[in-house]
């Protein structure tokens, strides 16, 4: 993965890894007997890969974000990365962004983002209104469902993304047009 994204150098990168492995549940159902040993190694790989091509592109100066849910525990191993000045850090209550459930209803889905981009980072700094009620966002197939970004979040983070492309062309910086979101699923 990690030649790819040298290959094409993306202006910017999105990543995010899934969260299950990182989620308060996992103590729980531990507790109860599950044996999530396997979910927790593929979470520590997925997690290991994210760390290298965020500090891979922060080295290169490339524009580079992250997501996972707010109390994801991930947090806490990315806690010397992200000391760097270079991160910011804001929290995205996606019912600001149109998250729904299967039913209809709004989800909380408290997330944090991080990012080199003072654009992404302002862009997505959204907190819930509170002038709704919010379905809940637990369980495999509702946490599923949610992992698919809203048209609105999409859209926002598209924005930001040409703002920093325009900005940079604007100013003559070298700009590669091979990478970058990827596809709008998140976790």
């Amino acid at each position: 993965m990690l030649a790819l994204v040298d290959a094409y150098d993306p202006y910017e990168t999105w990543i995010s890894w899934p969260c299950t492995a990182f989620c308060a549940f996992v103590a729980l159902n531990e507790s109860r007997g599950v044996d999530l040993s396997q979910v927790k190694k593929e979470g520590v790989i997925f997690l290991a890969l994210a760390t290298n091509i965020m500090t891979e592109r922060a080295a290169k100066t490339r524009g580079c974000s992250a997501e996972n849910p707010w109390l994801s525990a991930a947090w806490k191993q990315l806690e010397k990365l992200l000391k760097d000045p270079l991160w910011k850090q804001v929290r995205l209550d996606q019912c600001a962004l149109n998250l729904r459930s299967a039913a209809g209803g709004l989800h909380l889905k408290p997330t944090r983002i991080v990012s080199t981009s003072d654009d992404i980072a302002t862009a997505l700094d959204l907190r819930c209104s509170a002038d709704h009620a919010h379905d809940i966002c637990q369980g495999k197939a509702i946490t599923k469902r949610s992992e698919t970004y809203s048209q609105e979040m999409a859209e926002l983070v598209a924005k930001a993304v040409m703002k920093r492309v325009r900005a940079a062309r604007k100013s003559g910086q070298e700009e590669h047009e091979g990478g970058a979101m990827g596809s709008a699923r998140g976790g």
